[in-house]
This record gives C-alpha cells, sequence and structure tokens, in this order.
C-alpha cells in the first residue's frame, strides 16, 4: 500500500513539474514576443508617427534599461520567496504595458511602457531556471536547463514572422491587444500553478549583500565573460529587434511578412546551433577554439547579409548560418560556472546574463544616431544601412579579442 502511495506521491511531482515548467517556458515566449514586437513594426513607426531613427532606437531599446539592470534583483526575489507572486506580477506587468502601447502615439508613454516590459521580462530566464533546479533531479535539470537556448530562440522566432503575419492580418494595435488579453490569462494560470511548495528539493536561501556583489565584481574573468556575452549576442537582438526589418525591405523590395522569414531562420538558427556546440565542447574540451571560430563564421555570414548582392534565398541560409554561430555564446556560462564558487553562482550568471541588454541598449541607439546622420529627407538608403549596421562586425571582432585575454580560475588561459 506504500508503494502504491509513493508511486502516486511521485506521479503528481511529475504532473505539477510539467505544468510548472511549461509555464514557465510559455513566459519565455512570451517574454521574447514583448521583446522582439518593435521590429515588425518599425516602418510603421516611422511612416506614420514619424519618428526618428534615434526616437525609434530609444523607444526599442527602453526595455533593455530595466530588463538589464535587475536581473540580479529578479534572482534575489525568486531565491527569497515562493515563485507564484513575482511569476504572476511579472506577466502582469508585461500585458499592462503591451496595452498601453498599443493605445498611445505618445513617444513618451511608449518608451515608458517599454521599460515596464523590461521589468517584467527580466524575471523570465532566472525563473525558469529556478523552477528547473526545484522541480527535477539533478540529472533532468542537466537536460532542460541546456535546453534554455532552444525554448527562448523558438520564442524569438516566433516573435518575428508569425507575429508580422498576425499583425498583417488584424492590424498591430489589435494584434498587440490580443498579445496582451493572453499574457493576463498566461498570469493568472501562474498565480494557481506556478510554486515552489510541494517540490522534493528545498533549496537554501540565498543572502544578497554588498560581499557577494564586491566578490563578483572584483574577477576580471567575470567582467571579459561579461564584454564577451554582451556584445556576442547582441547584434542577434538588435537585428531581430529592429533594425533587421526595415533594412531588409529595403534591400530586397520585400513585405515586412518576407523580411521577418528571414530573421526567423536566424532565430532558428540560435537554437539548433546552442546545444550542437556544447555537444562538440564536451567532446573536444575546445571551448576558446570553438567561440572564435563561430565569431568568424558570423563575421562572414554578416559581411554577405550587408554587403554582397546575394538572392534571397541564399540570405536565408546566411540568417540561419549566422544564427547558428551565435548560439556558440552559451558556452561563455560553462565558464562562468567554472571560474566562480558555487555559492555565488546565480549572482555571477544573472550578471553576464544582463549584459546583452546593456549593449544592446547602447548599440541600437548608436545605429540610429549613424542612420540620422546619413539619411536624405525622410528615406534611409539601403548605402546607410550598410554603414550603420557595420558596427554588427565590429562587434565579433571585439568579441574575439576579449576572448584572447579570459583566463580560468587557475590564471591559465582556456584552451
Amino acid at each position: 500500500m506504500s508503494l502504491v502511495t509513493a508511486n502516486s506521491k511521485n506521479n503528481k511531482l511529475k504532473n505539477k513539474a510539467f505544468i510548472v515548467l511549461s509555464i514557465c517556458s510559455v513566459f519565455l515566449f512570451y517574454k521574447y514576443i514583448a521583446q522582439l514586437f518593435p521590429s515588425v513594426i518599425a516602418q510603421d513607426l516611422l511612416n506614420t508617427y514619424k519618428f526618428s531613427s534615434v526616437e525609434l532606437a530609444i523607444m526599442a531599446s527602453s526595455y533593455y534599461y530595466s530588463y538589464s539592470f535587475l536581473q540580479v534583483i529578479a534572482g534575489y526575489l525568486i531565491d527569497r520567496n515562493d515563485v507564484r507572486i513575482p511569476c504572476f506580477l511579472a506577466i502582469l506587468f508585461i500585458s499592462i504595458a503591451m496595452i498601453m502601447f498599443c493605445y498611445t502615439p505618445n513617444f513618451y508613454i511608449m518608451c515608458i511602457s517599454r521599460f515596464f516590459m523590461g521589468v517584467g521580462a527580466s524575471l523570465a530566464t532566472v525563473l525558469y531556471i529556478k523552477c528547473a533546479a526545484v522541480w527535477t533531479t539533478p540529472k533532468a535539470f542537466g537536460i532542460i536547463s541546456s535546453l534554455l537556448a532552444t525554448v527562448t530562440m523558438l520564442g524569438a522566432a516566433f516573435g518575428s514572422a508569425p507575429i508580422a503575419f498576425f499583425f498583417d492580418h488584424v492590424g498591430w494595435h489589435n494584434g498587440l491587444y490580443i498579445i496582451a488579453t493572453i499574457g493576463i490569462i498566461l498570469a493568472f494560470l501562474a498565480l494557481i500553478f506556478v510554486t515552489n511548495n510541494g517540490s522534493n528539493i528545498k533549496p537554501p536561501e540565498t543572502k544578497l549583500n554588498f560581499r557577494v556583489f564586491k566578490t563578483i565584481l572584483a574577477k576580471k574573468s567575470n567582467w571579459l565573460l561579461f564584454i564577451y556575452a554582451g556584445i556576442t549576442f547582441s547584434p542577434i537582438i538588435i537585428i531581430g529587434g529592429l533594425w533587421g526589418n526595415p533594412f531588409l525591405i529595403e534591400k530586397f523590395h520585400i513585405t515586412n511578412i518576407e523580411a521577418s522569414k528571414l530573421l526567423f531562420m536566424m532565430f532558428i538558427g540560435v537554437g539548433v546551433g546552442a546545444p550542437i556546440w556544447a555537444t562538440i565542447s564536451a567532446a573536444l574540451n575546445a571551448r576558446k577554439a570553438l567561440m572564435h571560430l563561430a565569431n568568424l563564421i558570423s563575421i562572414l555570414s554578416l559581411f554577405g547579409i550587408l554587403y554582397l548582392d546575394l538572392s534571397y534565398n541564399i540570405t536565408t541560409i546566411l540568417f540561419f548560418v549566422l544564427g547558428f554561430a551565435v548560439g556558440c555564446f552559451m558556452l561563455c556560462f560553462q565558464i562562468c560556472k567554472e571560474i566562480n564558487p558555487i555559492y555565488i553562482m546565480g549572482m555571477a550568471i544573472a550578471f553576464v546574463n544582463m549584459s546583452d541588454g546593456i549593449f544592446s541598449a547602447i548599440i541600437e541607439p548608436l545605429i540610429g544616431l549613424i542612420l540620422d546622420s546619413l539619411k536624405t529627407g525622410t528615406t534611409i538608403s539601403l548605402t546607410s544601412y550598410k554603414i550603420a549596421l557595420s558596427m554588427l562586425i565590429v562587434c565579433y571582432l571585439i568579441s574575439s579579442l576579449t576572448l584572447i585575454f579570459l583566463k580560468t580560475k587557475s590564471n591559465k588561459v582556456l584552451i
């Protein structure tokens, strides 16, 4: 009888874990829709609201100001409390901010709404990892956490072409309102089902104090990983989140949906590439060599996309290859685990993870500033896009330079 009871309890735990992790995965999808939808409507905002390129970039990147700087605080909140209320409020914040965005033509209110979307989104990745750790065995956690990049990039892919198709049929105002409504439903599902209580694993509480921050910030290798992760992944966000659609529309004279299909392949490439690079790295134990190779592939792919007169189909392949190469950046979190003691691991991961948002918030407006300085009248030429987006190639050159100085805990340069 006791064996039957134990089996019944285990089945209930598995079902609960499945529901919790499913909701957290959908939250990751939702987060990327909130992050990337400005790219889909960028041309409409430029034409309808007469935003300048700098204004458009500042509005879009307002998301990253809060998203980046709240990462560590999000980790603290989730470590110290049951995840139910933080998850509910995070999704609700994004949903209400979306409704604000779709019903205002005011630039400043749009920026504020993007800021609040970033507040809610800052919890998504940490929440997924936390729930995976609490509701799964150590062996299962390794598998589930390795799929994080795949899950998030599928969400990012969905946030490009499918959302563009959806907005094209219902209008982006109505479309965003419908997505926000779905988000509110998701928030209440999280309130009902997402929790730490009832799991077999009870992680110890983590105290946040100045000494912990000082330990992380004092280590040079953490700063090098911060730079590497941010400057390697931010080009994907910049292309997929804002400037990719208008550039591709200008280059190929295609529709918004057709441009989004190219970006869709880039995000699929990241999702496919991340676990493959991880598998190769485990077999060869040569992470830095692989990361250098990936940067070289990224540079060559971007060169073809920006400067060569290639067909739409060839460009589609190049976007997939670009995404596949960038998927290698996930290896930096394995390095982060090796060079930091276990008791500050969560904080260290959060510190490295927030870098892509910070770099995106800097580079996106800078590209907009370059575009504004080059445009004639109200139009932005293809040549202007090529010049401004050349900054993304520079990012990968800096990324490889950063890797040269990255050392292990024992001060030996990583292979």
